[in-house]
């Protein structure tokens, strides 16, 4: 992870050398602004099908909660995708691009074939959506992982590194919450590919409610001059007569949380440098943008009231907006004007959130095709109680808006996996259409194929959906320059570990004893997540946490996946050294200097060659209300009175014995393990046992201790104690990974052949 986060950096000082038109990398300029679009035309070009429709989506992304908010929205995109032609009632033509013209790079090629009106309305249209992120650095690892691992059907991923870009917006003052995130959205013509022509762009507070495929088809309905489609205002934002600043708009102005985005004409419009010329006239005058989208108001025109100061002739563009209807982009806030877009929004049984009362609503004649929670504090951050409005309406929509958000969040996203529509709308069913994902073939060589171990089978080549830093995390507080401007790793351990929802309360024990960085793959479905967010947003202790990375693996498949979860945990990782324990076990108060300066000693200022593990000493306790010791001379008296013992000493003592817990109790120098090590468990033996096979050189470290605290067995546990075809699979599997051991790394792995039947549970 450190590699990736340091290549990174250099990704974006090369990209950044670029917009500063030097001479001599103009070379090396000109490749890399061709990279985007060579990708997108390479994977753009396994859609082309008479059947396909192809839609782009943008967005902007930034941290953990708009990542987590985008979650939500793709799933009520999918959700609501049709796989049939639009309803030619509703919407009068529909776009289908050619074969022959379709990622055309000729930016002036802007033709187009419409489907045919006599098309019935049954027949399919694959709705394969590209979408277009553009995201901060975490974002970027985040998605990137979640969609390479999700393997949705027709979708492609396309993302940009938002870095590159603020530099040409940090310039502009705002008061928004979304920052310059939301100014981003001015950049999208110029950081898109050129072979991209139309994209909807989208904020992440939104809810679909309908085929963005309709949307999509307002762009036919431009006129020769429209390139922006737009929802007007819904709140008197810009008519209020106050004395606060107001930047101009057009009459109530546009909210651009919902965008149709004509790129070919705002790229001939010269957009860049008319947005650039109109905010720095506007800011003469008026010190700061209040609201995210207001940057694209300077270019269509502005409410003649505002500013007598500006000239009319500064903002006179109003010809270039396409006013899309206001059920596109229903904006939930405090002020929303309800009488300006009377809309019905129908619930899981297709029933109107409004009341049936005709003398209490009148008539409602829009259908709500996206909801739009313009707030500050975000859906997943309220409570349905906490949501109040004196507009009956609005109070009924906002509701409405959080039970389909958690809907959404609770959804599992294991079934949006599922291709069966698209398959059943091929044509072509010797020709299936090509996934944007890919199954990989599974290598049968490398696969179990003992007799009644097929579910293993299953389950060991099984892609677990994976959400990388699923909260907010600080990877600057990690990085450190040198005099020499070197990067350098401030801490040099993180606490590595893996756990199920039913062990979320050890997470406070766990934090309140090391505030050092950690990295925990949690298993957990769509509705866990959930809970996790409420835990750990109103948990005193972890609440404010950023140095410890939140890994969520979606629950999919019948076994546990203990040591999938234990190298993801590794892999997200920041440090160069990981302290890597089970979710039960609590280390000694305080031990993070400890571990860290037993690092610096043993492995940082050691010189050979010989790579070294240091191994802490485990020890347990079946008493719920023990007081745990806090120092070696306490946990030694716990010791003796029999409150505390070496862990597994009583179950399977030979298991931990290489640890020599007797020379530990009277030691306070470290020191080397005993080197017959041949005592393990079943599901961190592979590990150990894999160590020992590189030549590890193992150190107990002699005053700093862990202690297992009591909980009831796993379903994993029993099963393994009640069913013998579990514990026959369990135990071709160590064999199995015995013998590979000692053809990759030599025949002494083969001494751990005779203990294999002894493995007793951990």
């Amino acid at each position: 992870m450190i590699k990736h986060f340091l290549i990174y950096e250099k990704q974006l000082f090369l990209s950044y050398l670029c917009q500063l038109n030097l001479i001599q990398l103009s070379s090396l300029c000109s490749t890399l602004n061709n990279v985007k679009n060579a990708v997108y035309n390479m994977k753009s070009n396994e859609t082309n099908s008479k059947n396909i429709v192809t839609i782009n989506i943008s967005l902007v992304i930034g941290g953990a909660q708009a990542t987590r908010e985008f979650v939500t929205l793709i799933k009520s995109i999918l959700l609501q995708r049709s796989w049939t032609q639009p309803n030619n009632r509703i919407i009068t033509k529909s776009i289908i691009p050619s074969n022959s013209l379709k990622h055309n790079t000729d930016d002036n090629d802007q033709s187009e074939i419409l489907i045919n009106d006599s098309i019935q309305e049954s027949d399919c249209y694959i709705r394969h959506i590209n979408l277009h992120i553009i995201s901060d650095y975490q974002a970027n690892i985040s998605l990137s992982t979640l969609f390479d691992t999700w393997n949705l059907p027709n979708i492609d991923v396309y993302f940009y590194q938002l870095e590159l870009y603020l530099h040409k917006v940090s310039w502009i003052p705002s008061t928004h919450y979304s920052g310059l995130f939301g100014l981003t959205k001015l950049l999208i013509p110029e950081i898109l590919p050129k072979s991209v022509k139309k994209v909807i762009h989208l904020d992440v507070d939104l809810l679909v409610n309908s085929d963005l495929l309709e949307l999509w088809t307002h762009f036919d309905l431009f006129n020769s001059s429209q390139m922006i489609g737009l929802v007007a205002n819904q709140s008197p934002w810009y008519l209020r007569k106050t004395n606060r600043i107001v930047w101009p708009a057009w009459g109530p102005g546009y909210n651009t949380g919902v965008m149709l985005l004509d790129l070919v004409r705002l790229r001939e419009f010269h957009w860049s440098e008319h947005w650039y010329r109109t905010t720095k006239s506007a800011l003469l005058y008026i010190p700061y943008a209040m609201l995210a989208d207001q940057l694209f108001r300077p270019s269509m025109g502005f409410h003649s009231s505002a500013h007598p100061r500006f000239r009319p002739s500064d903002f006179r563009n109003p010809s270039i907006i396409y006013e899309l209807p206001c059920e596109w982009n229903v904006q939930l806030t405090s002020y929303m004007n309800t009488q300006l877009c009377r809309v019905i929004w129908l619930n899981n049984n297709n029933n109107r959130v409004q009341d049936s009362n005709p003398t209490l609503f009148g008539s409602f004649n829009h259908l709500l095709k996206i909801a739009h929670f313009n707030h500050p504090i975000k859906a997943d951050m309220i409570n349905l109680h906490e949501i109040i409005d004196d507009d009956m309406l609005r109070l009924k929509l906002k509701r409405q808006f959080m039970r389909m958000y958690r809907y959404y969040q609770n959804y599992d996203g294991t079934i949006l996996q599922s291709s069966m529509k698209s398959i059943l709308c091929s044509e072509d069913k010797s020709n299936r259409i090509t996934f944007a994902h890919e199954v990989s073939e599974v290598n049968l060589n490398n696969s179990i194929t003992n007799e009644g171990c097929e579910e293993f089978t299953d389950d060991l080549h099984r892609t677990h959906r994976i959400h990388p830093y699923f909260f907010q995390y600080n990877f600057s507080s990690f990085i450190q320059k040198n005099q020499e401007n070197v990067t350098k790793l401030k801490n040099h351990v993180s606490l590595v570990s893996q756990l199920t929802f039913d062990r979320l309360g050890r997470l406070e024990e766990l934090a309140a004893r090391w505030y050092g960085p950690m990295s925990l793959a949690l298993y957990l479905t769509d509705r866990e997540t959930t809970l996790l967010m409420e835990f750990i947003t109103n948990s005193r202790i972890l609440q404010n946490r950023t140095n410890i990375g939140y890994h969520v693996v979606y629950v999919d498949g019948k076994f546990y996946p203990i040591n999938i979860l234990r190298n993801i945990a590794v892999t997200y990782s920041v440090t160069e050294f990981i302290f890597h324990i089970d979710i039960d076990f609590l280390p000694q108060q305080n031990m993070t200097d400890y571990i860290e300066n037993s690092v610096n000693e043993h492995l940082i200022k050691n010189t050979k060659s010989q790579s070294i593990c240091l191994v802490v000493p485990a020890f347990e306790t079946f008493k719920t209300h023990l007081s745990l010791p806090e120092t070696k001379e306490d946990l030694i008296k716990s010791w003796e009175a029999g409150e505390i013992l070496p862990f597994r000493h009583k179950v399977w003592s030979a298991g931990h014995m290489s640890t020599n817990y007797s020379h530990w109790k009277y030691s306070n120098n470290d020191y080397e393990f005993d080197e017959t090590f041949i005592g393990f468990g079943w599901n961190k033996a592979s590990y150990i046992m894999a160590l020992d096979a590189l030549s590890y050189k193992f150190i107990v470290l002699a005053n700093v201790f862990l202690i297992h605290l009591p909980h009831p067995p796993s379903f994993e546990v029993f099963r393994y104690r009640m069913n013998p075809a579990y514990r026959s699979c369990i135990d071709k599997l160590k064999l199995d990974f015995i013998k590979r051991l000692a053809r990759e790394h030599g025949v002494q792995a083969l001494k751990y052949l005779q203990f294999r039947k002894d493995l007793q549970i951990n």
